[in-house]
């Protein structure tokens, strides 16, 4: 179960969303990024002491790798099966990965060590947004286990995060080409604003996965408001070869198919012309249908909650996404998640299907 969002994390959403996606905003001086971070890394997160140390005691800390999938044995499946979907045990998880770090430096588990690293990154950024410790894991990460472009573009999102374009820019721009499964190097670029960039690079993937490449351009375009090319580049995807495109070639053709029924509702949405009220609406997320549930007062999103769903690795999507929509009182415009893209697109459109059903 997903614990309800308070109104101080609301807010904090609210203001990094609007902070970082706004291109006027004035940027956050790189030396106090830095600041930042150095802090992070020699104090505990505000939460540390009202959080218990809790896992399985079957867990083995040595971090075994290979064999068959054991969520009751190895930290690794225990994390992805039991915390990443449940939001209430994210903390828990993080000082998990903590208590292992500290005890493979103790006994000398290099394994360990790795996989507690990689995991502590995962934690502050993917699932707590804790943007300043995890630039700081993942500056750990790359200086003792190299470079990763998957790596690179999740401390360039930080970056971004933070209120800092600048560095994300400088972060991701050594990277020639998208090589990710979702498209993540290209929905960054656009999500920082440089779409012609991002449709560039979606374009150099078509030869070698069709189907992402063609999403990608359309997301690209649907973020400028180029709608017509956005219809034009998802059409394309909901038509991709099979052959010529990936292993997500099925559910990127659903996407495709989500994003072309969307896109005419965001243009003829008008808050003006939606009572008040409750909405409700469902979209295909990434592992099943995805419903959600909108309240409109004077004319004005006030509350949206994602009501049903099926997804595993939602990260923050579920909180986040509702957070921006509320900012920003459109769908239009409105990036995605980064590392839960999927989710947070079914949130997206499944906000603009309900907003449009809603009868003056």
């Amino acid at each position: 179960m997903r614990p309800a969002l308070c109104s101080s994390t609301l807010l904090l959403l609210l203001a990094v969303g609007l902070h970082a996606a706004d291109p006027k905003s004035k940027e956050v001086p790189a030396a106090t990024i830095a600041k930042q971070v150095a802090e992070s890394a020699k104090t505990k997160p505000p939460w540390w002491d009202q959080v218990t140390l809790d896992y399985p005691q079957t867990l083995d800390l040595t971090c075994p790798k290979g064999g068959a999938w054991n969520s009751s044995l190895v930290p690794g499946n225990w994390m992805w099966d039991i915390v990443n979907p449940n939001a209430d045990k994210w903390k828990e998880g993080t000082k998990f990965w903590h208590f292992v770090l500290t005890n493979a430096k103790q006994k000398n588990l290099k394994d360990a060590e790795q996989q507690a690293t990689m995991n502590l990154g995962h934690c502050y950024g993917d699932l707590l947004q804790d943007w300043p410790r995890a630039v700081y894991w993942y500056q750990q990460i790359e200086a003792q286990y190299g470079k990763n472009d998957n790596r690179t573009i999740d401390m360039a999102n930080a970056y971004w995060r933070m209120g800092n374009r600048t560095l994300a820019v400088q972060t991701i721009k050594p990277i020639p080409q998208d090589a990710t499964r979702h498209g993540s190097l290209i929905k960054l670029w656009a999500d920082l604003g440089d779409y012609k960039t991002a449709y560039q690079m979606a374009q150099t993937r078509v030869a070698v996965g069709e189907d992402i490449a063609w999403f990608m351009s359309g997301y690209t375009a649907q973020l400028e408001g180029a709608w017509t090319k956005a219809l034009d580049c998802f059409k394309k995807a909901e038509a991709s070869d099979q052959k010529k495109s990936g292993r997500d070639w099925k559910q990127v053709k659903e996407r495709a198919t989500s994003a072309i029924q969307a896109i005419t509702l965001f243009e003829t949405l008008d808050l003006k012309r939606v009572p008040d009220g409750k909405f409700a609406a469902t979209s295909t997320g990434y592992t099943g249908p995805l419903s959600i549930e909108v309240v409109v007062a004077g004319h004005k999103i006030t509350a949206l909650d994602v009501t049903r769903h099926s997804e595993k690795q939602y990260y923050a999507a579920l909180d986040e996404m509702p957070a921006k929509i509320i900012a920003k009182q459109h769908v239009k415009g409105v990036d995605a998640t980064l590392g839960a893209t999927i989710t947070a697109e079914a949130i997206v459109y499944a906000t603009a299907k309900a907003l449009n059903q809603a009868k003056p």
